[in-house]
This record gives C-alpha cells, sequence and structure tokens, in this order.
C-alpha cells in the first residue's frame, strides 16, 4: 500500500492524526512521511487528483475531511 493511501486510511480511524491534519495538514502530511507533493496534494484537498493518482474511483474520496491551506506558509 502507497504510504499516500495509508494516510487517508489513517486518518479515517485515527483521533489524532485527524485533528494534526486539521490544525496544519502539511506538517501532519510530513510527520507520516509523504513526500513533498503528497504533502502539498494533501493540503490541496484536490479529491479529484488524489482519485487519479491512487488509481481508485473518485466516489470513494467523497467522506475525505480536507481543508484548504497555502502550503507554502
Amino acid at each position: 500500500m502507497s504510504t499516500l493511501l495509508n494516510y487517508l486510511n489513517v486518518l479515517d480511524k485515527d483521533v489524532n492524526l485527524l485533528l494534526a491534519h486539521r490544525s496544519d495538514p502539511v506538517r501532519a502530511a510530513r510527520e507520516f512521511g509523504l513526500s513533498p507533493s503528497e504533502q502539498i496534494l494533501i493540503a490541496s484537498g484536490d479529491k479529484q487528483r488524489l482519485a487519479e493518482i491512487l488509481d481508485l474511483p473518485f466516489r470513494d474520496f467523497d467522506s475525505i475531511d480536507s481543508i484548504e491551506i497555502d502550503p507554502w506558509r
């Protein structure tokens, strides 16, 4: 399983990761081990792009809790 998909799965189950993600998605993703490009993707909240990258149906990303931030802050 890719680290990106693993992040999303853990995000769905781990309240501590979810709170960290809501507070600062780039930092949470970085600390989880995602690459810089994956960190920016997670922070963007672009569910369509996530679905494409992971080669999964877009409907599977309907429930992802994401927030948009400036990934460069």
